[in-house]
């Protein structure tokens, strides 16, 4: 990726321009490709939350999210989502600590392709189980596309239970490394 800009005679300075090129192979990346980390210590500006049914709230180190109203039929209601780039062909595997605040409940992780459709990209939704005990999960995914605009994202309106979320992350590979 490249950012382009334009000076015009008198000297004035055009916005920057995104410009992408995918025709050389991108070099591998280590580590958690989420830039700010899975962790909650502190809230970073460059997660986004949806909250048509719902608040957010940072406690002890992670991020809870309190379900107003449950809409199964649009689980997106109360979300979680962190904006990251991922390239075709390569294999992510995406990693994250959840557990509810009482008995137990459905939630959902993917990752989709962002603004302009929200299309999951990650093979189908997963669908997981979570109880009073935090649990790790993780799901391998190979992305079809080279997608700029893809995000990872938590959908959890499907019940009123609470949910608690931390150690997020994405890596390029097979497995698992430290938020």
């Amino acid at each position: 990726m490249y950012l382009v800009q334009v000076q015009n005679p008198g000297g004035l300075f055009s916005n920057d321009a995104l410009v992408y090129s995918d025709l050389r192979p991108v070099p591998a990346r280590s580590g958690n490709l989420i830039e700010s980390g899975g962790t909650f210590d502190e809230w970073d500006e460059s997660w986004g939350t949806g909250l048509l049914n719902g608040s957010v709230r940072h406690t002890n180190g992670m991020v809870q999210f309190d379900v107003d109203t449950v809409s199964s039929s649009q689980p997106w209601r109360v979300q979680l989502f962190h904006r990251i780039w991922l390239v075709a062909d390569q294999e992510y595997t995406f990693c994250y600590s959840a557990r509810t605040t009482g008995g137990s409940r459905m939630m959902t992780a993917y990752l989709d392709a962002g603004a302009d459709g929200y299309a999951n990209i990650s093979n189908g939704q997963r669908q997981v189980t979570i109880d009073a005990s935090f649990k790790q999960f993780s799901h391998t995914v190979t992305i079809g596309n080279t997608d700029t605009s893809a995000r990872i994202a938590f959908d959890m309106a499907q019940s009123t239970r609470s949910v608690q979320l931390d150690n997020i992350g994405v890596y390029e590979g097979d497995s698992c490394g430290s938020p």
